[in-house]
């Protein structure tokens, strides 16, 4: 889901689970990733399309990003209102996002410095 489709970040306690809830824009612009080879034990090729009719090897048509994404609150190994607080201040603060791929990220979430 990219970030600039994400319209809101909200915790939900009120059903048998806490959940996360991401809202998003609609987007075509998240795709799966790239179709494996499909070769039978022989090594031979089974079939040169795949069922979505993409060659085999080329890059998955793209998917629709759903308009919210639910994240069970048990499923991250952080604490769940940590991660529900990075997830809200990186929506709240697109200047960091550049840091979601390095150590201060890391060093941000560690000390808190989540608004």
């Amino acid at each position: 889901m990219p970030w600039d489709a994400v319209l809101d970040v909200r915790a939900d306690g009120t059903g048998d689970q806490p959940t996360i809830e991401v809202r998003a824009a609609p987007s075509d612009r998240s795709r799966s990733g790239t179709r494996q080879d499909d070769r039978s034990r022989s090594g031979t090729r089974q079939d040169d399309r795949s069922r979505s009719g993409t060659r085999q090897g080329d890059r998955a048509p793209a998917l629709t990003v759903p308009a919210t994404l639910t994240v069970p609150a048990a499923w991250p190994a952080a604490a769940p209102e940590t991660v529900y607080r990075t997830l809200r201040h990186y929506l709240r603060h697109p200047a960091d996002r550049g840091e979601l791929s390095g150590v201060a990220a890391v060093a941000r979430v560690r000390q808190q410095r989540l608004n």
